[in-house]
């Protein structure tokens, strides 16, 4: 019976692994749509749905993601570890082309704490594993967050456009 747990944890933590990696692979390689509006409504849609207002606020708390605005066309998001990524807003003929893309991941544990004793032990043994096997804690986050943002501007636009 213990043989047969043993394997169950070593299947459970090879493949969170090769699921991360590629949430990694997804992430890093970002999403790229085109949307009919001109890139400044898209730009006031990105600002209103993530930058300012208490819906802003709500995305950021539950989706773990910080955007900031940078220049006309331009924004930044990240997560409190610090992984960083890039949103593009270009003109495309009568519309708008977007790119969406992770610069950076942060990899390891996401846990800087200052217990002592085996709670410091057990926290330092997970970061390093994570470091060892390159896992990046919120890989996952930036690709759901990546592949969303075309849907929620396509109604944040139809939105400001109706109201």
């Amino acid at each position: 019976m213990g043989t047969v747990i043993a394997l169950l944890v070593v299947a459970a933590l090879v493949g969170g692994v090769i699921w991360n990696h590629r949430n990694k692979s997804a992430a890093f390689e970002g999403v790229e749509f085109q949307l009919s509006e001109p890139p400044s409504a898209v730009a006031a849609a990105i600002t209103a749905l993530y930058c300012s207002g208490a819906r802003a606020v709500v995305k950021r708390v539950f989706s773990r993601v910080t955007v900031i605005p940078v220049g006309a066309g331009g924004f930044t998001f990240g997560t409190k570890l610090g992984d960083q990524g890039q949103i593009e807003v270009h003109p495309s003929g009568s519309g708008s082309r977007v790119r969406v893309q992770t610069s950076e991941l942060y990899i390891g544990s996401g846990h800087h704490r200052t217990e002592t004793g085996i709670k410091a032990l057990s926290y330092a043994i997970v970061h390093l594993m994570f470091l060892m096997l390159r896992v990046a804690p919120y890989a996952a986050n930036m690709k759901r967050f990546q592949r969303g943002l075309e849907h929620k501007l396509v109604k944040q636009t139809s939105r400001q456009i109706s109201g």
